[in-house]
């Protein structure tokens, strides 16, 4: 009986992972820093994206900004990055469905981008939600933070 339970688990579980990698979480000291909401003051904008609930937790979402690959969360997981002011997309990707949201940042400013599981008999969708500071916040701190995908920009001098 137990071997059939255990068989069943990891069935289970099986059925909620995801085909991409999920991101490995930061150290407890930037989680802790990142929390400080700390907003800049260089004529930039950080954006926290942020997924409060455990719906479907190993199932992962690549996110992607303005093209470019940050990070893949899974549940109860953010991300920080800081951007400049002005026109941006955000881009959802997951096995099942892609989904882009517009939005735009004022210099010297937090932001907060919430990434909302949906599941139904096709799969998981991930719905972006604009969220204001109050809610944003409190997503960030019910969640881990998450490393994000480091760019390194060439230059030829």
């Amino acid at each position: 009986m137990k071997k059939l339970i255990l068989i069943s688990s990891i069935i289970l579980a099986g059925g909620c992972a995801t085909p991409f990698p999920l991101s490995q979480y930061a150290s407890d000291k930037e989680d802790i820093q990142a929390k400080e909401f700390q907003v800049p003051s260089n004529n930039t904008a950080n954006l926290y994206v942020y997924r409060d609930k455990s719906v479907g937790p190993f199932y992962g979402a690549k996110i992607f900004i303005d093209n470019k690959e940050i990070a893949t969360t899974h549940g109860k997981t953010y991300f920080v990055v800081n951007v400049s002011p002005g026109e941006h997309f955000i881009e959802s990707y997951t096995e099942e469905k892609s989904i882009k949201k517009n939005f735009s940042v004022l210099p010297n400013s937090n932001n907060y981008i919430k990434i909302d599981p949906n599941v139904d008999g096709f799969g998981v969708t991930m719905n972006i939600i604009i969220s204001d500071e109050k809610t944003g916040k409190s997503g960030v701190l019910q969640s881990k933070l998450i490393e994000i995908i480091k760019y390194v920009i060439w230059t030829n001098q």
